[in-house]
């Protein structure tokens, strides 16, 4: 069970800061290599980095492409499997219809 904050413990919390004011103590990085370091925190890896911004449309047509490619293989694997067992029961009946 998560730990959770009485109501009475969220308001004296509420209270202390609003007395000490701590966003007014921030201040921010003064040298030109910590706003450099402070200038990449809302950098992310992966898809939302900047080095592949150019490459987002591309990526999600990449996606909607193979997606399209599985469906399409899931149908056409559907539609063999369907004709195979009409062929077979085709052979069944003609065998059946051969041997009386």
């Amino acid at each position: 069970m998560p730990y959770e904050w009485t109501e009475e413990r969220r308001q004296r919390q509420a209270e202390r800061c609003r007395a000490q004011r701590p966003w007014e103590q921030s201040t921010g990085p003064k040298t030109p290599k910590g706003k450099l370091r402070s200038s990449l925190n809302a950098l992310k890896h992966g898809r939302n980095s900047r080095t592949l911004a150019p490459y987002h449309d591309l990526l999600e047509l990449n996606a909607a492409f193979l997606l399209q490619a599985q469906i399409v293989a899931s149908m056409e694997t559907a539609q063999m499997v369907r004709a195979r067992s009409l062929l077979k029961n085709e052979l069944i009946e003609n065998q059946t219809k051969t041997t009386d």
